[in-house]
C-alpha cells in the first residue's frame, strides 16, 4: 500500500503526471505476486488450502501468513522464505518509474528523501511504514484524534486489501458536516461507543466492489449489488466487533442499509476518509450521531 501512497506524493509534488502514475501503478500490480500464489508455486501449499485460508480472513483479523503457519500450512520458515520473494511495492513502482524514463535515480532518491523530511520520519518509522502497516500509515497520514476510529480504519484498509483491491490508496481525512451521496450502504454500531458506518459511492464503484466481493460480474439494478455491498460492510464491522470484544470492549450492530440519492449530515463527532481504488473514489463515513435525508 505504501507505494499507493508514494506515488501519490509524487503526482502532488508535480515529479510525475497521472498519466505515467497510472502506468506504473498498472505495472507494478502485475508483478507483485501474492503470498497464496508464490505459496502454490513452491509447493507449500495447495489450492484448497489457500482457499480455507481465506475463508478463514472473513472470520478473524489475521494475515494470511499468519492464519497459514496456526493451521500448519506453512512454517515461518517457509513464509519469510515468501516474503522475501515479495518486492517493496514502493521500490517496485520507483523502478517502474525510473526504466520508463520518468523519473532517475537521482531523483527517486531525491524525492524518497523530501518524502521522509517532509513528515518527519525516522529511518525506524520509514521502515515500518514502508512494511505497510496500517496502524502506522494511518495515523502518519489522518489526523484523527480518536483511537477506536484508528483501529476501524486500519481494519478496513486490510479488508479492502484482502477482499477488493490491492492497489487501495487513502487520501487526507476531513471533519463530516453534511456530505451528499449517490448511494450509501451504512450500518449502526451500538454500545459504548455508538459508532454510524458508511460507504459513499458512486454507481461505478459500487457495481465493482459488489461484483469484487461477491465473485461473479454484476449489472446495476441486481439484486444481488446490494446484498454483495452490504454483506462487506457487515463482515468488515462484524470482524471490528471480535477485536474489540478481544480488547473488552462488548458492542452490537444493526442491519445494514442501502440508499439511493441522499445527504448525510452529521450531529456531533463524525469524520469522512476518502479511498480510491481501480474503479475510482469512494468515501467511508464514521459518526457518533447522523442523520440520513
Amino acid at each position: 500500500m505504501f507505494g499507493q501512497l508514494f506515488g501519490n506524493y509524487l503526482l502532488n509534488k508535480a515529479w510525475i503526471t497521472p498519466a505515467q502514475l497510472k502506468e506504473a501503478l498498472d505495472e507494478q500490480k502485475n508483478a507483485r505476486v501474492k503470498i497464496g500464489v508464490l505459496a502454490v508455486n513452491s509447493g507449500y501449499m495447495t489450492a484448497d488450502q489457500i482457499s480455507e485460508v481465506h475463508n478463514m480472513q472473513m472470520k478473524v483479523d489475521k494475515r494470511f501468513g499468519e492464519i497459514a503457519i496456526e493451521l500448519n500450512y506453512l512454517t515461518s520458515e517457509q513464509l519469510e522464505e515468501l516474503l522475501a520473494t515479495q518486492k517493496q511495492d514502493y521500490l517496485l513502482l520507483g523502478q517502474v518509474l525510473v526504466d520508463k524514463g520518468y523519473l532517475t535515480y537521482n531523483q527517486f532518491e531525491k524525492a524518497l528523501s523530501e518524502y521522509k523530511r517532509e513528515f518527519s520520519l525516522s529511518e525506524e518509522q520509514f521502515k515500518v511504514v514502508q512494511q505497510g502497516n496500517t496502524d502506522a500509515l494511518v495515523k502518519l497520514y489522518l489526523e484523527i484524534p480518536n483511537e477506536i476510529y484508528v483501529d476501524y480504519i486500519s481494519l478496513f484498509i486490510r479488508n479492502i486489501v484482502r477482499f477488493i483491491d490491492t492497489t487501495v490508496c487513502i487520501e487526507e481525512s476531513f471533519e463530516l458536516d453534511e456530505l451528499q451521496a449517490s448511494n450509501l450502504v451504512y450500518q449502526q454500531i451500538k454500545g459504548y461507543p455508538n459508532i454510524f458506518t458508511g460507504l459513499v459511492l458512486d454507481d461505478n464503484v459500487l457495481l465493482d466492489i459488489a461484483s469484487r466481493f461477491s465473485g461473479e460480474q454484476l449489472n446495476l439494478g441486481d439484486e444481488l449489488v446490494e446484498g454483495s455491498i452490504g454483506e462487506f460492510l457487515n463482515l468488515h464491522n462484524g470482524i471490528f466487533l471480535i477485536n474489540m470484544s478481544n480488547n473488552g470492549i462488548e458492542l452490537q450492530m444493526d442491519s445494514q442499509s442501502l440508499n439511493g440519492f441522499c445527504n448525510v449530515k452529521n450531529k456531533s463527532g463524525g469524520y469522512v476518509i476518502p479511498f480510491t481504488i481501480n474503479s475510482g473514489k469512494f468515501y467511508l463515513v464514521l459518526a457518533e450521531n447522523i442523520t440520513v435525508f
